[in-house]
């Protein structure tokens, strides 16, 4: 990527986070680095970013938009199911 043609397409603190929208991107295709990786631990200091190409932008929202829904639909299905386990234990 060359320094002018690229965009900020997520910022998070987590650098976990980071690596799962990166890698989110890269199997759909769009070439995608992140910088402050290894300074991320710093307790929520320091934002981790995710570039792309500008004219991967739009399409690249839209990806990680959809990848933030499915987690949380992931994550509500799994909060139900442990609550319906518990029920039944008791």
């Amino acid at each position: 990527m060359t320094g002018h043609d690229i965009v900020t397409v997520f910022r998070t603190t987590n650098s976990t986070e980071a690596v799962m929208y990166r890698n989110a991107l890269r199997a759909e295709g769009i070439s995608c680095e992140i910088d402050n990786i290894h300074q991320a631990g710093l307790a929520g200091i320091l934002d981790v970013r995710g570039f792309v190409q500008a004219a991967d932008e739009e399409r690249a929202k839209q990806i990680l938009t959809e990848y933030q829904k499915q987690a949380a639909e992931t994550a509500l299905a799994e909060i139900d199911k442990e609550e319906d386990d518990k029920e039944e234990t008791a």
